[in-house]
């Protein structure tokens, strides 16, 4: 049948041109259009302008993204990477063109069945969503919020794979450092609530026996001090468990 073909690329067959987005989530478009046959492929003989200005546009604006943006075949083999790709990789499209996102990027991160799963989601015409965590030519590790959509023909069978990754990076770290200062935080909540509690209450004893008040003057700013500390303990529990908190 028909093919559906990257927005980036002036071919058609059977005298058409167009992109579908995943069924239910988008609209179709469709240009009726004459072609000229050479051995390799068919060429659009005659594009409408706005339509080339559109398919130009379209194209920067992958190319200005700041996220990764992906094009495979259905084997999964890539045919488009944008430049955001080649900075946040450091592979060239040279080096990726031709290759699967899995045997380029793959971690250790996930296990195998993770990839099955990605895998079947998407060639089974579902768009699936989560975290990815590749590996870059250098060998760091690349967080990232992906969605890899299906893009399908006429028929319903799945012709191209687009990933939309986003570096997520500067966020991984920042949960990292607020986990470790939850810790931090319940650790030094737990040292100090069971000794203050006996602080307290011995203070309160000690008041209860005395009469003299210059004693009890000092007992109180002692007792005002303790009551201190216990607020900031209580803030710190609140640190350690803040979604209790809410």
């Amino acid at each position: 049948g028909d093919g559906i073909f990257p927005i980036t690329d002036l071919v058609a067959q059977g005298g058409r041109f167009g992109c579908r987005s995943t069924p239910g989530e988008g609209a179709s478009f469709w240009l009726e259009l004459p072609v000229q046959q050479t051995e390799e492929r068919s060429i659009v003989s005659r594009l409408p302008t706005v339509a080339v200005d559109t398919l130009t546009l379209l194209r920067r604006a992958m190319e200005s993204l700041g996220e990764i943006v992906e094009i495979t075949d259905n084997a999964g083999k890539l045919l488009y990477v944008n430049p955001s790709f080649e900075r946040l990789t450091g592979y060239t499209s040279g080096e990726a063109l031709g290759r699967t996102p899995g045997a380029l990027l793959r971690s250790d991160a996930h296990p195998p069945e993770f990839y099955a799963h990605v895998w079947e989601t998407v060639s089974s015409g579902r768009v699936w969503r989560g975290r990815l965590i590749s590996r870059k030519k250098n060998g760091g590790l690349l967080p990232q919020d992906a969605m890899i959509s299906p893009v399908m023909n006429l028929e319903g069978a799945v012709t191209h794979m687009v990933a939309v990754k986003r570096d997520v990076s500067e966020r991984v770290e920042l949960e990292s450092q607020l986990k470790l200062l939850e810790r931090l935080s319940a650790g030094v909540a737990h040292q100090v609530a069971s000794p203050m509690t006996t602080i307290q209450g011995s203070i309160d004893l000690l008041t209860e026996q005395q009469t003299d008040p210059d004693t009890l003057e000092t007992l109180q700013r002692v007792s005002q001090a303790a009551a201190r500390v216990e607020h900031v303990v209580g803030q710190l529990r609140d640190l350690a468990h803040p979604l209790a908190s809410r």
